[in-house]
């Protein structure tokens, strides 16, 4: 099983990240392996932001509020995934392990959208979750996409990293390692 894993693990991130999200318009953005480098280059600029203020309202599989600066002081990091994706499911037992592992300056979460972009309802993505093993993993849902479009989500999995002032350090389109997730959280 684990191996298998590993197998679409590794054809999903030569092939980039899922499915983007639709734009403004029903417009969408190139899958990555359509785009030039210079497309690549420009896209990953303009994913990489300083210094803007982030809050956004999430709601608990039992239904509680959840607002982004309820963890002001700490650092942020959320993965944005949808349960069709096969990078996102390739990778939620790293993730689920980061997030059993992290430092006491650091809150790991995750964001789906119910109901958006083709993501089960939220009664039947809940139903679903809860027969997977990832336990450690805090899943949020976003009942608006207002937060992905603040971040600049276009596509999964998307990583986003907030620093303790709340501020937006970066959005990166595809999967991290724990590794490299772990490096961008000492940066900030």
């Amino acid at each position: 099983m684990k191996k298998w894993k590993y197998v679409v693990l590794g054809a999903s991130l030569l092939l980039g990240a899922c499915q983007p999200m639709g734009m403004k318009g029903g417009d969408t953005m190139k899958n990555s392996t359509d785009m030039t480098m210079k497309d690549k280059k420009e896209e990953t600029k303009a994913m990489t932001t300083s210094a803007k203020a982030v809050d956004a309202s999430f709601k608990t599989f039992d239904g509680k509020d959840v607002k982004l600066s309820d963890y002001k002081g700490k650092k942020v990091y959320i993965k944005v995934w949808a349960s069709w994706c096969p990078t996102c499911l390739a990778g939620l037992a790293e993730i689920d392990s980061f997030a059993a592992n992290h430092s006491d300056d650091t809150v790991v979460l995750s964001v789906v959208a119910p109901g958006v972009n083709r993501e089960k309802k939220a009664e039947d993505f809940k139903e679903w979750f809860s027969g997977l093993e990832y336990k450690n993993l805090p899943v949020l849902m976003a009942e608006k996409p207002d937060f992905f479009k603040q971040v600049g989500v276009i596509g999964y999995p998307t990583s986003v990293f907030i620093n303790a002032n709340g501020e937006l350090v970066q959005a990166h389109p595809g999967h991290l390692s724990n590794e490299d997730i772990q490096k961008q959280l000492d940066k900030m």
